[in-house]
């Protein structure tokens, strides 16, 4: 018998909250703080944390984790009209990247790397709102035509945020997804477009996604900052959410078994094989690549429904976006004020981090959320009394 998507429950998988996904995107925040403070700020770190944390990569997981979450939000599409999903998605992400971005600039001004010597108010203001639509200072400027303003001479050496990219990545799946998902009513058939695309975006990422000057012209940068070179593994989450009634069975409460494969299959290759500890997602993935992020899904996957008492204090509260956005403005201000590579600076890039989040999320997040709730509420009253109203006459 064919299946059909509508069939399917649009329930949404985090409902009820019994899962560790909230901590898991958590972890996958701080895994991008830990790797960045090496990185860039050459702090100490330990080869066996270090190469645990190698094989558990943040993007890919909140990429995962969107695709398996996102996908509901699109099916419910249908019952419910796509309104709903766009203002969730809207104050989701744009109450915290405004005022991340605001703050970004606000202090390259201060720190005298924001210059209005070329540019003038009217087209900064221009440039600033597409900054924030987009999330991207490149789509920004390529569109108006014009330099972007920072000159990086005074306190700053780099712009204090590299990671916004994951959000211009992350808007364009939401944009995308219903495209993928809608126009299909067959899991099968949707089943067999997924694998296709997934194919296409990873035969893309291995051919195109290099470090060269190829990435750097305008067609290529421009897709790469795009869904889809990372579809692949976006799309991999909505496989595992439309197919999840019948494989949970496979990941529930089975999170040991899952990591001492994984442990074991990354030890085989880098024992017998000479693979890199690193999974290196980004540029030219290979077959290897693919099979080892695949696996680490599972890991993630079956975590998140094992153990799921780990999360039971912080359900209601999601730091993982906060500490993502801001982590890199710390980062910045740290080099700046030449901090020594010591424990010290790794105890004040972690705690400022988590205090950034921390005030993103109850000051700005949920604000923004209950903003939502309110307005959805006021048009559902509206809607309610204009029915009423008609019925009337």
């Amino acid at each position: 018998m064919n299946t059909s998507v509508s069939q399917l429950s649009p329930v949404n998988i985090d409902a009820g909250r019994k899962n560790n996904l909230t901590l898991l995107r958590l972890f996958a925040a701080l895994q991008v703080v830990y790797m960045h403070g090496i990185a860039w700020l050459h702090l100490p770190n330990s080869f066996i944390l270090y190469s645990v944390l190698s094989q558990f990569p943040g993007v890919p997981i909140f990429f995962f984790i969107s695709g398996f979450l996102i996908t509901s939000s699109v099916q419910s599409i249908r019952s419910r009209g796509s309104f709903k999903y766009v203002m969730n998605r809207v104050f989701r992400i744009y109450p915290g990247l405004a005022i991340n971005i605001l703050l970004l600039e606000l202090f390259m001004l201060i720190g005298g790397d924001l210059s209005f010597s070329h540019i003038s108010l009217s087209e900064y203001t221009n440039y600033l709102l597409l900054y924030i639509t987009t999330a991207s200072k490149y789509i920004s400027s390529m569109l108006l035509g014009i330099k972007e303003p920072y000159y990086y001479h005074a306190f700053f050496s780099n712009y204090p945020s590299g990671v916004l990219w994951t959000l211009t990545v992350e808007l364009t799946f939401y944009f995308l997804l219903p495209l993928i998902i809608l126009p299909f009513k067959n899991r099968k058939v949707l089943t067999f477009i997924i694998a296709i695309i997934i194919g296409c975006s990873f035969y893309y990422s291995s051919v195109y996604m290099i470090h060269s000057e190829v990435i750097t012209k305008r067609p290529y940068y421009l897709v790469s900052i795009t869904a889809f070179p990372y579809l692949w593994i976006f799309l991999a989450g909505s496989l595992f959410k439309l197919y999840w009634k019948e494989i949970k069975v496979l990941f529930e409460k089975k999170f040991i078994y899952w990591v001492i494969v994984y442990s074991f299959v990354v030890w085989l290759l880098h024992t017998f094989f000479h693979i890199g500890i690193w999974l290196p997602y980004k540029y030219q993935p290979n077959w290897i690549t693919l099979f080892r992020i695949l696996l680490m899904i599972t890991v993630v996957i079956s975590f998140s429904y094992s153990f799921t008492n780990l999360s039971k204090y912080i359900r209601d509260f999601d730091a993982s976006y906060g500490v993502y956005l801001y982590h890199m403005l710390i980062v910045g201000i740290l080099i700046s004020m030449h901090a020594k590579p010591s424990l010290t600076t790794w105890f004040v890039l972690i705690s400022m981090s988590l205090l950034a989040a921390v005030l993103s999320y109850y000051i700005v997040e949920k604000k923004g959320m209950q903003l939502k709730t309110w307005i959805m509420e006021k048009l559902s009253a509206n809607n309610l009394n204009a029915r009423k109203a008609a019925n009337a006459v």
